[in-house]
């Protein structure tokens, strides 16, 4: 399985294909609300794992625990120490509208990205950067890039100023391709939102700010598992700074233009 431009696709079929200890894998993992399961298969050491847990725990990394220890492999020694904080902050994906924050994960020497949902972990973090095989954060001139080859994608994530926008985000917005209405009540103190349309009525849920003009709205309904987790408000203005609309996207859907209605 390839991507257009002939890049190996690390999905298809109904298979993760990667590698786990330098060696081929594939597998897979399903959830449903209170349960979360992985299998994945080593081919060339003709060796399975199947992990079932009756809780939200992340399986795939007890999977590959297992793994580890059906091949007598010894853990990766980490580094304990923090790495460079200057990859800490807001940014937006200016390519998809999403945003993306990095923050300290609880040990304080790996690193949280809220991106894609759920956060993911990224360990080896250094003063250059973070990440291993899958996500990958690094720090150039330019500022940071992101890596995710699970995505064919390279970004480079534009920070977020750290600036509170204009108190005059209140109103409507419409979506002509959804057909679909985001309200927006408040000040910029305590703003709320709701989205509408053929899903039915959403619950009004307060927003939280990011940065200028950006801002993150929760969303906690899911068909299985997982929900969105937060859908990125990132709103749009014309060269007289006057409010045009908004982008709106989570991992699922991304880059969806909402129009400001008329007062």
């Amino acid at each position: 399985m390839t991507f257009r431009d002939g890049t190996p696709a690390r999905y298809g079929h109904g298979l993760q294909r990667g590698t786990l200890f330098g060696r081929a894998m594939t597998g897979h993992g399903g959830a449903l609300r209170g349960w979360r399961s992985h299998r994945l298969h080593l081919a060339e050491e003709r060796l399975s794992v199947v992990v079932m847990f009756n809780h939200m725990s992340e399986a795939h990394s007890a999977a590959a625990h297992l793994a580890a220890a059906a091949l007598d492999i010894a853990p990766v020694s980490q580094e304990e120490n923090p790495g460079n904080r200057a990859v800490l902050g807001h940014y937006l994906d200016k390519e998809t509208g999403l945003s993306a924050s990095v923050t300290p994960s609880a040990s304080g020497t790996k690193l949280s990205l809220r991106y894609a949902y759920p956060p993911e972990t990224l360990d080896l973090w250094t003063q250059n950067g973070a990440g291993r095989e899958a996500t990958r954060l690094s720090l150039s001139d330019e500022g940071l890039l992101m890596e995710r080859p699970q995505e064919n994608r390279s970004v480079a994530l534009t920070c977020i100023p750290d600036r509170p926008g204009q108190d005059d985000i209140a109103g409507q917005y419409h979506c002509a391709e959804l057909d679909s209405v985001l309200s927006l009540e408040g000040t910029n103190n305590a703003l709320y939102g709701a989205f509408s349309g053929m899903l039915g009525l959403g619950r009004m849920e307060r927003l939280q700010p990011l940065g200028e003009d950006v801002w993150l709205i929760p969303c906690l309904r899911a068909l299985d598992h997982s929900p969105p987790g937060y859908w990125t408000l990132a709103f749009v203005r014309n060269e007289h700074r006057k409010l045009t609309g908004v982008r709106v996207g989570c991992w699922l859907a991304r880059d969806l233009f909402y129009r400001r209605s008329p007062e």
